[in-house]
């Protein structure tokens, strides 16, 4: 091994135990408790230990309930309010070949397509 080699061997374990440090000190730090999220934050972008101990010490804890949350959690419970006052909400599967994917025969279906050629034809000319 090269003495260039071994300096640069010597750099990057100096960088690594570094980033370890100011990692372990973000999340040891008393005030990130109640503010995870914010401290994941100050961690992806590289803060350092100490500013990232004052911003959190002045952060407001986060709300348990909202944190508790998952992503999605929102949504799947404003959609379960809608559908629980109205059970039959849902796709109209009648006119689409009987849900098999068949469209041939459905009026709607060959009326909406020959409108969208026509709206074609109208932008670009007619096909070659």
């Amino acid at each position: 091994m090269t003495d260039i080699q071994m300096q640069h061997n010597a750099a990057v374990k100096q960088a690594v135990e570094g980033e370890r440090a100011r990692i372990s000190a973000i999340l040891e730090d008393e005030n990130f408790k109640g503010r995870e999220a914010l401290g994941m934050k100050f961690i992806n972008k590289g803060m350092s230990a100490a500013d990232a101990a004052d911003f959190l010490s002045s952060a407001p804890v986060e709300n348990s309930t909202a944190s508790a949350l998952k992503p999605g959690a929102a949504q799947l419970a404003a959609l379960e309010r809608l559908t629980a006052d109205n059970p039959n909400v849902g796709p109209d599967l009648e006119g689409i070949g009987a849900n098999t994917g068949s469209s041939s025969g459905d009026p709607n279906t060959e009326a909406a397509r020959a409108a969208a050629r026509a709206a074609r034809a109208a932008k670009y000319g007619p096909r070659a």
